[in-house]
């Protein structure tokens, strides 16, 4: 009878380890999925830019001054709004999941931080940056995973021929 009470203990101990070890892994995985949903809209978010300044760098640089906006999920077209509060009313702006803000600085510094850093010898600053929340977030605390892409524009327009 001890016999089969110490087997049914050793039983229950590695089921109890492997289900925790799929817990485990499956929670990897969901972290893993939303990591890279959210480089692909970072990255998405520059492409977006990159095609604006593309087509005419001089209405790129007076449409989009210097400046945090929000990048919404892009259905026909980008809608660009001014101002870093992307989730003003309490939803994110992408697929109810991600907020995707974008900061642009065309004296080529990154002006979020103290003292601002120089990113780019000419040209423009550009960062694309994509939050969201999961179980993983201490109470409270929203958002806070994120990714963040950031490049420099120049007007190739404007460059001298070769």
């Amino acid at each position: 009878m001890i016999e089969a009470i110490i087997a049914l203990a050793v039983v229950i101990v590695i089921i109890t380890a492997v289900v925790v070890v799929v817990t485990s892994s499956l929670s990897g995985s969901s972290s893993n999925t939303h990591r890279d949903k959210a480089t692909a809209y970072a990255q998405e978010g520059i492409e977006v830019l990159r095609d604006i300044k593309t087509a005419d760098f001089t209405l790129f640089t007076t449409t989009y001054p210097s400046g945090s906006y929000c990048l919404a999920e892009i259905v026909n077209s980008p809608t660009i709004q001014a101002g870093d509060q992307c989730d003003g009313d309490g939803e994110y702006n992408i697929l109810g999941s991600f907020i995707r803000r974008i900061y642009i600085n065309h004296s080529g510094i990154d002006g979020r931080v103290s003292p601002n850093v120089a990113k780019c010898d000419s040209g423009s600053f550009a960062a694309s940056t994509v939050l969201w929340t999961d179980s993983k977030c201490i109470s409270g605390n929203i958002n806070c995973h994120d990714v963040e892409i950031s490049t420099c524009f120049k007007n190739l327009n404007s460059l001298p021929a070769l």
